[in-house]
């Protein structure tokens, strides 16, 4: 009976030790980042205009459409899905999935992940330019608000 007695008490002051303990909320790896948020870019490419919105979540989740156009016409639209990081000089993009509106597909990859890491030439709160590490090409987008919508126009 006194062993009984002593692990109720036991599991009562565990009970009551836990009470007191508080949860940490969980904290998103980007929620303070300046690359939250929409971002669009363009450049002239191979007689053609390519355009790209792209939406980073806290998350580290993000969402990108291409879309080309040539006079004024939409050619082509695709949509990537992955993950994103950011260090001070480091910017990575991991695509796991991509999207033309009728299909989806995972990138050929061998692992299924297609991997683009870039250095980070400026970040500003309106304005992130990046350089691809194996591409030697600079790219620059500017924040947009979230309703922000492309065109060819």
């Amino acid at each position: 009976m006194k062993y009984l007695l002593s692990a109720k008490w036991l599991a009562i002051a565990l009970v009551a030790a836990c009470a007191e303990q508080t949860v940490a909320p969980v904290v998103s790896p980007y929620e303070d980042s300046k690359l939250v948020g929409t971002w669009y870019g363009e450049s002239g490419v191979e007689g053609y205009d390519q355009k790209w919105l792209i939406q980073r979540r806290p998350s580290g989740n993000y969402e990108i459409v291409f879309l080309r156009c040539k006079e004024g016409i939409a050619l082509y639209v695709q949509k990537e899905y992955g993950q994103w990081e950011h260090t001070d000089s480091d910017y990575t993009t991991r695509t796991e999935l991509l999207s033309d509106g009728m299909s989806s597909w995972k990138p050929e990859t061998s692992n299924g992940i297609y991997l683009e890491e870039y250095t980070v030439v400026e970040l500003t709160a309106s304005e992130f330019r990046y350089r691809n590490k194996n591409k030697e090409k600079t790219y620059s987008v500017q924040r947009v608000d979230e309703g922000f919508r492309m065109s060819c126009e």
